[in-house]
């Protein structure tokens, strides 16, 4: 995390505490949910694919994974935070 964020890697993680959101989105990646609210709330981020490729780049690394967890997980977080109806 401290070669993506360098010093603001303190305050991803700070928001992981206080959400509990470290948890890992997928085992196999070093990415945390922290990240795609880090991304939100403090990147401007508005559209999941913004996240997914920009942000949390995972859809780089595995399409599959990026498509079956990071975007499910990226819109409800979204829609969580921008209070998007059903």
């Amino acid at each position: 995390m401290i070669e993506t964020y360098g010093t603001r890697a303190i305050r991803v993680v700070k928001l992981g505490k206080e959400n509990d959101m470290l948890e890992r989105i997928h085992p196999d990646y070093p990415f945390c949910e922290a990240e795609i609210l880090y991304a939100i709330r403090e990147e401007m981020a508005q559209k999941p694919n913004d996240i997914a490729c920009r942000r949390v780049p995972l859809a780089f690394l595995d399409e599959k994974i990026a498509k079956e967890i990071l975007l499910p997980k990226v819109t409800e977080i979204l829609a969580k935070e921008k209070n998007w109806s059903a």
